[in-house]
């Protein structure tokens, strides 16, 4: 797609953000959900708060700008989970006891 092409560097800072940052707290993620660790909660808050801010613009990117897709569709349907995954993960986090009511910490009360 046109963005992907031109790799405007706003859009260079975005991927190595994704790298550095993002791909790393993947797996942390992971570990902290499976082994249910409640210090996840501060992390997967600002994960979620900092895709939040970015999907907007590079949106706004693909529908608008310069580099617009001319596949709109194609780029919700792409980007549309890097919107509902950290409105999931926020409201999965809200609660400051994140596992209270799992069946795991159930039994581990």
């Amino acid at each position: 797609h046109p963005l992907m092409h031109a790799r405007p560097v706003w859009f260079r800072a975005a991927i190595w953000v994704e790298v550095l940052v993002q791909a790393p707290f993947y797996a942390v993620a992971i570990y902290a959900f499976v082994r249910q660790r409640s210090w996840v909660r501060v992390p997967a808050i600002v994960y979620a708060t900092v895709l939040l801010t970015i999907m907007p613009i590079v949106l706004a990117e693909q529908y608008f700008g310069p580099h617009a897709s001319r596949r709109p569709l194609l780029v919700t349907a792409v980007y549309g989970a890097y919107v509902l995954m950290p409105v999931l993960l926020l409201v999965r986090v809200w609660s400051v006891d994140v596992f209270a009511s799992t069946p795991l910490a159930k039994r581990k009360a």
